[in-house]
């Protein structure tokens, strides 16, 4: 059995587990869950936003730094640890992902092999949902911390597609816990942001002044700029 065809079986082994160990708020590659039913609540969100411009609340839209690529395989097998995967478990994955040697093909010539001790494979079928597993510590501090904005007497907190990422926090006061959890996170995982396009939208445009201290970590968005969220399209805080 080829390296491929051991990470495609070993992928289907895990699938069963992912609905069990991984919050429901992050649909991602799990079996079961629609990434459209974020879509939709975000647009809900919005729409009520928009109509109760009382409120403090905002979206903060996060983008990562080649999030796969960057992921600490010592924090990776950290998290397996502590979601109980096995040894033989673990064994296998560092087997198939870490024990593994690459080399850069640059210029017509062939590099060294060099070692690989960090990142996820694009295009491998084990990749989506071992990042889902790396970022769940991530989701739960954030789920447990944050206040989140209500609606409907639900506090909303955050959705989650791979690594594409969706706050909702009640007031400043959120947002400046998001950014030290995120510090944290970044540190433990090598995880980075992209500041420039990581985005902070007010739903409150007259609050938006006091959000100008977050301006050196989001790009505070204007009232007439368009955001999206797994290709969808918001402008002025209904869905286009």
């Amino acid at each position: 059995m080829d390296r491929s065809q051991r990470n495609f079986t070993d992928n289907n082994r895990l699938k069963p587990f992912l609905r069990k160990i991984i919050h429901e708020a992050h649909v991602g590659f799990i079996p079961g869950r629609n990434a459209f039913d974020h879509a939709f609540l975000l647009s809900e969100v919005v729409d009520y936003a928009r109509k109760h411009q009382n409120n403090e609340g905002s979206i903060i839209i996060v983008d990562q730094q080649k999030a796969y690529n960057r992921v600490s395989m010592f924090y990776l097998f950290q998290c397996l640890t502590r979601l109980g995967f096995n040894l033989e478990f673990c064994s296998w994955i560092s087997m198939l992902i870490v024990q593994l040697s690459s080399s850069l093909f640059i210029n017509g010539y062939l590099s060294l092999e060099f070692d690989t001790l960090r990142g996820l494979r694009q295009g491998d079928p084990l990749s989506p949902h071992l990042y889902a597993i790396a970022l769940q510590p991530l989701i739960h501090e954030l789920l447990v911390s944050m206040q989140g904005y209500k609606l409907c007497r639900k506090d909303i907190k955050l959705l989650a597609f791979a690594d594409d990422l969706v706050l909702f926090p009640k007031n400043a006061n959120d947002i400046s816990l998001v950014i030290r959890i995120f510090d944290i996170y970044n540190k433990a995982s090598n995880a980075q942001l992209k500041k420039i396009k990581t985005q902070l939208v007010p739903f409150n445009m007259n609050t938006r002044n006091d959000l100008l201290q977050f301006q050196t970590t989001f790009k505070i968005i204007n009232e007439n700029e368009i955001f999206a969220y797994l290709g969808y399209p918001f402008k002025e805080m209904i869905l286009t």
